[in-house]
């Protein structure tokens, strides 16, 4: 049977940046959360309106078990990571907290990319590829510049996209599937106006991430990270990406919190650095606290649907020149669809399988001793 969307449901999937900040500060009013608002010092909305990160602590600042669930690291994928917060507050989750456990959401990490629907920040950097000690240097990335031409579209027609999806396709045929995948996705830090940009330094939003995990986790003993996102997956469902060492304790809490029949650990992304769950999780670890992290996708539409989206965003970011052209917002309206369905049934899912996800990790925590 599927899913049915309630008024409820639907009042939390917002249509723009500003409509649901709106809606979380409200929301966080309701149940008297503890709210910061960290205002973007430099960047501004496409209407030159304020940015800012949202950050709201429900439970005691005392709490020995957390949760840190972060929306918006990639900006067209807010939405989503929003909406399934909205619905948790506005649901019974909060009065139910323990003493000792206590939920913190991080709100837009990426406000300028939300804002302007752009995956990237204000610097077009990919803020999951850049939460790292850049002092350490990067890796280097040699097939990517073999596709850092590849994947710069200067026109995102049908035919356009097309074409470029048979070279991808005859490139993956030449060097091997892995091969080219990993190279896609494990960031570089060579071509800034490329895919996966990781930047040379410590970026705006992943310094306030920084920031929040020192300070407000300073207290924790157990912490259970997730980052939504959208666009791998099937339709509508949860894709769980685990980046921890399957022979590990931190896979070991995955697998009690989340069940090990859902966790993905995806070679693709095993040469990937500056991914925030995988450094979160880390500088906890070191702190001596116990956590574990996921990425969690919300499945959209096809993988060559997805990857002709990522390609539509740098179009629209490099290339167009009127972005209320109606060209621009016949692009921008198709890119937004594949990252943040407009489908009833998807969002209905989305919400149903969220609270499930929300209820077994705080469950986890609370049990955890």
């Amino acid at each position: 049977m599927r899913p049915i969307l309630t008024t409820a449901q639907a009042a939390c999937f917002s249509a723009t940046h500003a409509e649901a900040s709106g809606r979380f500060e409200q929301a966080c009013a309701a149940i008297g959360a503890d709210l910061d608002i960290l205002a973007h010092p430099a960047a501004s909305g496409p209407r030159e309106e304020p940015l800012a990160i949202r950050v709201a602590r429900i439970g005691s600042r005392d709490a020995r078990k957390v949760l840190l669930a972060v929306s918006g690291t990639h900006g067209q994928e807010s939405f989503a990571g929003s909406a399934t917060m909205l619905d948790w507050m506005g649901g019974d989750g909060f009065r139910n907290l323990p003493g000792d456990v206590a939920v913190l959401f991080v709100h837009g990490l990426n406000p300028y990319g939300w804002a302007h629907g752009s995956r990237a920040n204000e610097n077009n950097v990919d803020l999951n590829r850049n939460f790292m000690d850049h002092e350490r240097g990067h890796a280097e990335n040699p097939v990517y510049e073999r596709l850092h031409g590849l994947l710069t579209v200067r026109d995102v027609s049908e035919t356009a996209l097309l074409e470029v999806l048979n070279r991808l396709a005859d490139l993956r045929r030449e060097l091997g599937e892995t091969i080219v995948l990993q190279a896609m996705l494990s960031g570089q830090y060579t071509h800034p106006d490329g895919r996966n940009y990781g930047g040379v330094e410590l970026q705006w939003s992943n310094r306030r991430l920084q920031d929040i995990v020192e300070g407000e986790l300073a207290r924790a003993e157990v912490v259970a990270v997730i980052d939504w996102h959208t666009g791998l997956g099937e339709f509508g469902k949860p894709h769980f990406l685990s980046f921890a060492d399957p022979a590990s304790d931190a896979w070991a809490l995955a697998v009690n919190w989340w069940g090990e029949h859902r966790l993905h650990n995806d070679e693709r992304y095993s040469k990937a650095s500056g991914m925030i769950v995988t450094e979160v999780v880390r500088r906890l670890l070191r702190r001596g606290v116990a956590a574990s992290g996921v990425v969690i996708e919300w499945g959209t539409y096809s993988l060559e649907a997805v990857v002709c989206a990522l390609f539509m965003d740098q179009w629209l970011r490099f290339e167009c020149r009127d972005q209320d052209s109606p060209e621009a917002v016949r692009v921008r309206t198709q890119m937004m669809e594949r990252f943040y369905p407009s489908v009833p049934e998807w969002r209905a899912s989305l919400i149903e399988n969220a609270r499930e996800i929300y209820s077994a990790t705080l469950r986890g925590l609370r049990n955890w001793h």
